[in-house]
């Protein structure tokens, strides 16, 4: 255990260093390896949090940055969605507190998306570049009901690898494709970097390997949570809480 946590010090310690290189991607890999170690580490939170916002903020659509993904705020959020969003966000990334390098261009970027998202004409200026925003924004899919068994077996093992998402602890199983991208938990809508983790430490069933229900939920212990639903020639791929 003490051995795990020093290893998570010295790889927050390198993802610090990266930091302040402005070598993002590099900063995640090592902060979520210090999670994984050690989920209790001091202040890793907050510097995971301060790099989820600045790799958002060099993604731009049609060259304009995405106010919504900086925020970690859905397109159809609301005026109270956006605040308590930043008020969350604030206290994670305030300069007083979070002394992770990048923490203050971190603290400015929300300050500006929830200033932008909260000017009825500015919002509504940056959803017509974006193609974003409530009146874009396509209705999310309903799931479809399953009343007996599945009948699919799910995707070969080695076609897929387990991550999780370091915001909530969710857990997915992906296609190999997405190892080593930047994907958004459908969970807590936080970013993160997927790394495979060991299957042995990936927790939670397979809802084909119980007995039906709907495809959209994952039942873990007496809790049920929300996963995102991904296909393979029919097949369904599944997330579960790791907590």
């Amino acid at each position: 255990m003490d051995c795990n946590r020093d290893e998570a010090a010295r790889a927050k310690s390198i993802s610090e260093s990266k930091l302040a290189q402005k070598d993002f991607t590099g900063a995640l890999q090592f902060a979520q390896k210090a999670q994984t170690l050690d989920p209790s580490l001091h202040g890793i939170s907050q510097t995971i949090t301060t790099i989820d916002v600045l790799v958002s903020s060099n993604r731009t659509i049609n060259g304009e940055v995405d106010w919504y993904a900086i925020l970690r705020v859905d397109p159809t959020a609301d005026e109270n969605d956006i605040k308590r969003q930043y008020k969350r966000l604030a206290l994670l990334l305030h300069p007083d507190k979070n002394p992770s390098a990048g923490a203050e261009d971190a603290f400015k970027l929300v300050s500006e998306a929830k200033t932008l998202l909260l000017d009825t004409d500015r919002r509504r200026a940056h959803d017509l570049v974006t193609g974003r925003g409530p009146t874009n924004e396509p209705p999310p899919p309903k799931p479809e009901r399953n009343l007996g068994r599945p009948t699919s077996s799910g995707p070969p093992e080695e076609d897929v690898f387990w991550t999780f998402c370091h915001h909530c602890g969710l857990q997915f199983e992906y296609l190999k494709i997405f190892r080593g991208t930047m994907l958004v938990c459908v969970n807590c809508h936080g970013t993160f970097m997927s790394f495979e983790i060991e299957r042995s430490r990936a927790r939670g069933a397979r809802p084909w390997e119980g007995g039906g229900g709907l495809p959209a939920e994952c039942h873990t212990g007496v809790y049920s949570f929300a996963y995102a639903m991904y296909r393979r020639r029919g097949g369904p791929l599944f997330g579960a809480n790791g907590n």
